[in-house]
Order: structure tokens, then C-alpha cells, then sequence
């Protein structure tokens, strides 16, 4: 391992890290977190409750990763070179799903059986739609399983999602729609990052392969803008942004968004515009844009086992 994959490393240990302890004190503090059990009944349900919660945030970086590299390998980037790892993180978030499901039974512990449940259900959609984005990076660029790998991969992103808070909602179908665009346009902005940055590190073209992505990203941020609005109507009014749990975690959403576009506006105008000779700036703002957005996704889903003010 050289210096360069062994800092990348312990970047992106520190960012989860961070990731996790926003996440764990996002449930705790906004109403999140698996609640105590009644008195005289025994609390072991909240041990695969919580590491349930743990593994679903890290199921979740897994699929944005994925889906980001992935990107880069369809068209038009034509990256093949990151077909291996978007494989390996597909794999990897296909083992954490299946993991994800023996905690559900597990923490369910036989009041009901996990594949009767909507999550349950969810979580094997997930796990075999990583399963097939994993198997599709693999084969060769030319084959037609490679086709199915990106679609896989972002439909994979889904089910989980759509059996939360959407199910509740007074329009389900708009509820639903707007959460879809949203999760798998934050998905390619991110996880475009972070692909982005580890070709910025370790190989060369990235400056052709950034001007590509800055109008993507710019697509991203937009729609992950308006359909987070529409989703955000569905669920609260503008009073409970100031008023509730709920609320302040939208609101931190939105500050840590805006904070992203203005990031995302100096890279594109005064560092991708100088050329290929700025990489050194270009990978130590993406550092921080990565962070934030490592951030925002725990909030985002802490968020969604959070209930909504009533």
C-alpha cells in the first residue's frame, strides 16, 4: 500500500467516523433512536436495533459509492478502470444488506417474520439488486450483463427508502417520486466525488474527467434541491423547521446543501477552469466537500427514522 492509498485510507475512516457520530446524535437528539422498552420488559431489542441502525448508514455509503463509480464507468466516461472497485462496493453493499436482515430478524425476534415486513422485503430487493450491479462490473466492458449494472445499482437504492417515510405521507405517490429523484441524485453527486477525487489521487485525467462531471453535479445539486422542497412539504410545515426535532434536522440539511453548492461553484469557477496543474486544490476541497456530504447523508438517514411532527 503507498502513501497515497494509505492517506486516502485513513481520510475516509475519519470520515465515516464523523459520519456516524453526527448520525448517532441525530437520533438521539431528534427522537430517532430505538426508544427504551416498557418498564419490566427486557431492553436486548435495542442492541440489533441500534447496530441495525449503524449497518444502514453504512449500507447506504456503500451504495453511493457504488452508484458514483459506476457512473464514471458508463458512457459517457468510459472509465473501465473502476468497473473492479464499483464492483467491490456493490458486493460489499449487497453483504450488508443481508447483514442488515439478520439483525431485522433478530431484533423482531419472532413477533413477526422478517420477509412478512416491508423492510424486510426491501432489504431483499436491495440485496439482490447490488448482488446483479456487483455481477454486471465484472464481466467484460463489451458484454451485455454490463448494461444492467448501473441501472441495478441506482433501483437498489430504492426499496429501503420507499418503505419509509413515503408509505406515511398524505400523497404517497409524489412522496414517492420526490424521495426517488432525491436519494439517487445525492447518490450520483457524492458518490461522483469521491470517484472523482480518488482518480485526481491516483491516476491522471482527471482534469477532462471533472469538467465532465461539474455540469452532473451541477444537475445533482438541483434536483436534489427542488425534490428535497417537495418532499419537505409533504412532511412538515415552514413553522416546524423552528418548532421541532424533525425540523432542525431538515434545517441542517439545508445549511450543509447550500454550504455544498457554494463549494461546488469554487471548484468549478476558480480551480477545474486553472487546468490540470491544480489537482493539489482541487482534491483538498473536494476533502471537505466529501466530509459535508459524508454529513449530510447521516442526517439525512437519521431523518428517516425520525417520526414527523404530528
Amino acid at each position: 500500500m503507498n502513501s497515497v492509498t494509505r492517506l486516502a485510507a485513513r481520510y475516509a475512516g475519519a470520515t465515516v467516523a464523523a459520519g456516524l457520530l453526527v448520525f448517532a446524535l441525530a437520533l438521539l437528539l431528534g427522537g430517532g433512536a430505538p426508544p427504551p422498552p416498557p418498564p419490566g420488559l427486557s431492553g436486548a431489542g435495542r442492541i440489533p436495533a441500534w447496530i441495525g441502525d449503524v449497518t444502514t448508514f453504512a449500507a447506504r455509503l456503500a451504495g453511493v459509492v457504488a452508484v458514483g463509480l459506476g457512473t464514471f464507468v458508463a458512457r459517457p466516461f468510459g472509465r473501465d478502470d473502476l468497473s473492479r472497485p464499483a464492483s467491490a462496493a456493490a458486493a460489499g453493499w449487497a453483504a450488508l444488506s443481508v447483514l442488515q436482515l439478520g439483525l431485522l430478524a433478530w431484533e423482531l425476534d419472532g413477533q413477526a417474520g422478517v420477509f412478512a415486513t416491508p423492510v424486510g422485503k426491501a432489504l431483499v430487493a436491495q440485496a439482490i439488486l447490488a448482488a446483479v450491479a456487483a455481477a454486471g462490473w465484472t464481466v467484460a466492458a463489451e458484454a451485455p450483463g454490463r448494461s444492467l449494472a448501473w441501472p441495478a445499482a441506482a433501483a437498489a437504492l430504492l426499496p429501503v427508502v420507499l418503505a419509509g417515510h413515503p408509505r406515511t405521507a398524505a400523497h404517497q405517490w409524489v412522496a414517492g417520486v420526490s424521495v426517488s429523484v432525491h436519494v439517487v441524485a445525492a447518490a450520483v453527486w457524492v458518490g461522483g466525488l469521491v470517484a472523482l477525487a480518488w482518480v485526481a489521487l491516483t491516476g491522471d485525467g482527471w482534469h477532462a474527467l471533472a469538467s465532465r462531471y461539474s455540469n452532473v453535479a451541477l444537475a445533482c445539486a438541483a434536483a436534489v434541491g427542488a425534490s428535497g422542497v417537495v418532499a419537505a412539504i409533504g412532511r412538515i410545515d415552514l413553522g416546524d423547521l423552528l418548532t421541532s426535532r424533525y425540523g432542525a434536522i431538515v434545517a441542517l440539511k439545508v445549511v450543509a446543501l447550500a454550504g455544498l453548492v457554494g463549494a461546488g461553484w469554487l471548484q468549478r469557477r476558480h480551480i477545474i477552469g486553472r487546468g490540470a496543474a491544480v489537482w493539489r486544490g482541487f482534491v483538498a476541497l473536494a476533502a471537505l466537500e466529501l466530509i459535508t456530504m459524508t454529513i449530510t447523508f447521516a442526517l439525512a438517514v437519521a431523518l428517516s427514522r425520525t417520526p414527523p411532527p404530528s
